[in-house]
């Protein structure tokens, strides 16, 4: 059986593994939020989200995957911190935009991002100064066009 969802994820994080001036190492785009304790500066972590369909045919639907996503950069001192936050995330944006099949992920037609949140910090704990990341939850809204066929998922 297909996991048309994780198909859909792994395309994403090996798009944004590409990156590598960012994220030189393939575990700082995971699905392991415990990554964070490794040292880089530079995160993404990815979890799934919704996923409205739209019948195109009777075996046939569009998947609107919602990859939920957390951007994490080390917090260092306020303006080059929240510099280096800005060209990050204006990276993904533009690499995602350059790239709507995902890098030819199968059945994939169009990915689009955005966040309802704005970016705040993330302080590990209280006793500490300064936080340890500027953060912000995106959602990447993936659209794959999917076949069922024998009744198999």
């Amino acid at each position: 059986m297909t996991d048309y969802y994780s198909e859909c994820e792994d395309g994403f994080v090996a798009l944004l593994q590409t990156l590598t001036s960012f994220f030189p190492h393939t575990w700082q785009v995971s699905d392991d939020d415990s990554n964070l304790t490794k040292g880089a500066d530079t995160f993404v972590i990815v979890r799934p989200g919704a996923f409205p369909t739209t019948q195109i045919t009777d075996q046939m639907r569009d998947i609107h995957w919602e990859i939920m996503f957390d951007l994490d950069v080390k917090f260092v001192e306020y303006k080059k911190s929240w510099d280096r936050f800005k060209e990050i995330r204006s990276a993904i944006i533009n690499l995602v935009y350059a790239n709507p099949t995902l890098q030819n992920t199968l059945g994939v037609f169009t990915v689009s991002l955005d966040s309802r949140e704005q970016a705040q910090y993330l302080q590990f704990s209280e006793s500490e100064a300064n936080p340890n990341f500027i953060i912000q939850t995106m959602r990447a809204t993936v659209i794959q066009r999917v076949v069922f066929a024998g009744g198999e998922f």
